[in-house]
């Protein structure tokens, strides 16, 4: 999974909903890996957790698509606030057609607030009409979410807003470096900075099988201070290209 970069604060109303929407699909790709790694027993490197994926047809792509090891993939799709006709017009366009990629999928795994709905049962049956019948529908709403969150992360919370978002953050980043990292236990576990530094910078599974063929006791040794010759440095100027293109010629 492609980790990405921090992003602006947004302070208007629909920025608030993107950027929300932007966090719950950044939490359900943990929630699917840690759901294989605990549930299957298999190494996180194993499954493949994608964003953005085309799905077979033009201008069609999946939020998620998530590749366990020996089994078919399946597609994730986080939709909040979307007006019931939207919600169901969106996913007949993506996933109406037996593209090949459908037809070897299982399932799409919806991911929602069906509590914003004055009708949801009928809402679900529409949905479940815009699928292909090559794929079931799961779906995952409010009370299932803060139940896999409780149950992967120990993180208690009644659904999911802008104001509980940054202590789910810290809840996943928690469980990310106890599995890395070790410990007494997850519920006493903390990460300190160096530690964010480097689950920052490498997946939590890559950072234990350092540590592990290192024979590595703290994360210190992980990275230890000094001069490392022949190292890459790689910047990123936010917004560069807009600046560019916004800027007169002189």
């Amino acid at each position: 999974m492609t980790r990405t970069q921090p992003r602006p604060i947004t302070t208007s109303r629909e920025g608030v909903r993107r950027e929300l929407s932007l966090f719950i699909e950044e939490l359900c790709c943990e929630l699917c890996r840690f759901e294989h790694v605990l549930g299957d027993k298999c190494a996180p490197e194993s499954v493949r957790v994608e964003r953005e994926v085309n799905v077979g047809s033009a201008h069609a792509f999946a939020d998620i698509r998530v590749r366990p090891p020996g089994q078919p993939p399946y597609y994730v799709e986080v939709k909040y606030d979307y007006p019931a006709d939207l919600l169901v017009r969106q996913l007949r366009r993506k996933y109406s057609l037996d593209t090949p990629a459908i037809q070897q999928a299982k399932k799409v795994v919806l991911v929602i607030d069906t509590r914003q709905y004055d009708n949801w049962p009928a809402v679900l049956e529409r949905v479940r009409g815009a699928l292909s019948p090559h794929l079931t529908l799961e779906v995952w709403d409010e009370k299932r979410l803060s139940a896999l969150l409780a149950e992967r992360f120990k993180v208690q919370v009644d659904g999911i807003n802008e104001h509980n978002a940054q202590q789910m953050r810290d809840a996943i980043d928690r469980t990310r470096g106890f599995y890395a990292f070790g410990g007494a236990s997850l519920e006493a576990y903390q990460n300190d900075t160096l530690q964010n530094t480097l689950l920052y910078h490498f997946d939590f599974w890559r950072l234990k099988q350092i540590r592990e063929a290192m024979g590595c006791t703290s994360p210190r040794e992980i990275l230890p201070p000094g001069l490392y010759p022949g190292v890459v440095l790689i910047a990123d100027l936010c917004s560069y290209s807009s600046y560019v293109r916004d800027t007169a010629d002189e």
